[in-house]
């Protein structure tokens, strides 16, 4: 059935109008034209599917026509009040309303206010996002609405890859790749975490990880990762590993001639990259090893020791770097634990020094720039707190910017939706 809308006429009088009052009325005008005629097509569509027969899923009798129900819901230029057909079997006494089949997702707001209010939402409080939908479009989303289609939201952008993980590792069914390398491509796996402030404890860690291989100058003192992506999820660190090494999969970890996975020198990323990317070459990165040096030799007299096992350290010698750290004679009993915590963070990370003669990567700036927009930037403002499952929802929706994904997601979303 084909819907003519007719927008009708906008009036205006030149002698009263200038450019700016044109504007404002226009807009308004417009905004009305625009939720009567989604009022009209909702009221004709509702009347098409009530003149068909309706019957009962479980009885599988028709169904009687029990008058029309109000509700509101909420579109991009504002709330619309409309009435929807009620059906009820006499037989079970099981309701039925046509029209809310013919919606494609949550019954009070439509899908395309939704997804400019998560763009908002990824971005400031929910608070805020509601209030700035509202004056910027007329939308009207509560807060607490908005969070709840977030966490919801968030589980269904994770689906994609969790799929990919679950196929790979139950199934064992390889996901292919979408880019593929060469033997002179080196493909570098950055690992790094952020903590978010936990509502009922002190904090949870979100653990994020970068893949990329291919750098552009950009400027003179520049440079841009053209093919970067990212993974970033609250999962323990092994789930996490697994959809890791399917995103590093899917972008040439088996075809790349080198591949280089980074990291701050933590237990559980240095495990991951031995379950995960044995073959991998592992680096500390050089910049958390310094801070633990100048940290733990912090004064003048330090100086000369601070920047000789720098340097051994730098040259790829961490037995050296152990040597001279040996040298060093605490005068209190927490220096000489500082000064212990110290040698046991060189000798955990021994390879990942060594390994510093064979790249000529030392940082993992990539990862701390991605915690820092995907995890800081919105999780961690003043007086902010999470609980994990609506942080989680959320997580997946920056991921979705941070990745440049979010129109193609949102594309895939609302194709999908009209296809059902």
């Amino acid at each position: 059935m084909i819907v003519e809308i007719n927008l009708g006429i906008l009036k205006f009088d030149l002698d009263e109008c200038s450019i700016d009052k044109l504007d404002k009325v226009l807009e308004k005008q417009i905004k009305e034209r625009q939720r009567k005629s989604f009022k009209e097509f909702l009221e004709k569509q509702d009347k098409m599917i009530a003149s068909k027969k309706t019957c009962c899923p479980k009885c599988k009798i028709k169904m009687r026509n029990k008058g029309k129900l109000p509700v509101k819901i909420s579109m991009i230029s504002g709330k619309v009040s409309v009435k929807k057909t009620r059906f009820r079997c006499l037989a079970c006494g099981a309701e039925r309303y046509p029209l809310d089949e013919f919606w494609n997702t949550d019954k009070g707001h439509t899908f395309e206010m939704i997804e400019k209010a998560l763009y908002l939402a990824t971005e400031v409080s929910y608070e805020k996002a509601s209030t700035t939908l509202n004056k910027l479009t007329g939308a009207k989303i509560s807060h607490g609405k908005l969070q709840k289609i977030a966490k919801q939201e968030g589980a269904i952008a994770r689906k994609e890859l969790e799929d990919v993980s679950s196929d790979l590792f139950g199934l064992g069914l390889d996901p292919g790749e979408i880019i593929k390398r060469t033997k002179n491509d080196c493909l570098v796996i950055a690992i790094d975490g952020g903590f978010i402030p936990d509502r009922e404890k002190d904090y949870f860690e979100a653990k994020v990880g970068v893949i990329y291989g291919l750098k552009a100058n950009v400027s003179k003192n520049r440079v841009a990762l053209t093919d970067r992506v990212a993974y970033a999820s609250l999962e323990d660190s092994f789930k996490f590993g697994q959809k890791l090494f399917c995103l590093a999969r899917r972008h040439g970890l088996m075809s790349a001639g080198k591949v280089i996975a980074i990291g701050d020198g933590a237990r559980w990323i240095r495990n991951l990259i031995a379950d995960f990317f044995p073959k991998a070459i592992y680096l500390l990165d050089l910049f958390h090893l310094k801070t633990k040096i100048n940290k733990v030799l912090n004064t003048d007299e330090d100086m000369d020791l601070r920047e000789a096992i720098c340097e051994v350290c730098q040259r790829g010698q961490p037995d050296k770097a152990l040597f001279l750290l040996d040298s060093y004679k605490a005068l209190t009993p927490e220096k000489q634990e500082e000064v212990r915590k110290l040698k046991y963070y060189i000798r955990s990370n021994r390879v990942g020094i060594a390994n510093y003669r064979r790249s000529s990567l030392f940082g993992s700036g990539a990862v701390e720039k991605a915690v820092d927009i995907i995890v800081s930037r919105r999780f961690k403002t003043r007086g902010m707190s999470w609980l994990r499952p609506g942080a989680a929802g959320m997580l997946a929706l920056r991921l979705l910017r941070f990745n440049g994904q979010w129109d193609s997601y949102w594309k895939k979303r609302f194709d999908g939706l009209c296809a059902t």
